[in-house]
């Protein structure tokens, strides 16, 4: 039940589902979402090798790393979807083109892990 556009997975939602999810990401603080990005990305290093090696790690995998638990929990996975979106957007990760779901760090995400931008730098909170 999801898409692959420009590498990246999606899920379609109903207009309800989409609402509950917004609702869940929004009752989140910034300070929990903020420690979360981190962990999701120190994550995705771990289990990627680092920037060096460049393994592709699943997004459950990395947010069950981070403390979620994307295949129990809704809420988790919708979250961990989430993150994985925004540390693309900003350029911390790579998702794998042909292969929905997976994610890699990029040298990007690797320095903001090194000199802890990405606590300076990080997307805005989700909304």
């Amino acid at each position: 039940m999801g898409t692959e556009h420009d590498g990246a997975f999606t899920r379609n939602l109903s207009g309800s589902e989409r609402y509950e999810e917004v609702q869940f990401l929004a009752s989140e603080s910034p300070e929990r979402l903020e420690e979360l990005r981190e962990r999701f990305l120190r994550a995705l290093s771990d289990l990627g090798g680092g920037a060096e090696e460049g393994r592709p790690a699943m997004v459950s995998e990395v947010a069950e790393g981070a403390g979620l638990d994307p295949e129990g929990n809704p809420d988790d996975r919708a979250l961990s979807e989430r993150l994985a979106a925004e540390l693309v957007d900003v350029g911390y990760a790579s998702a794998e083109a042909g292969s929905s779901g997976f994610l890699v760090i990029t040298p990007e995400g690797e320095r903001a892990l090194k000199s802890g931008a990405s606590r300076n730098d990080s997307p805005p909170p989700l909304s």
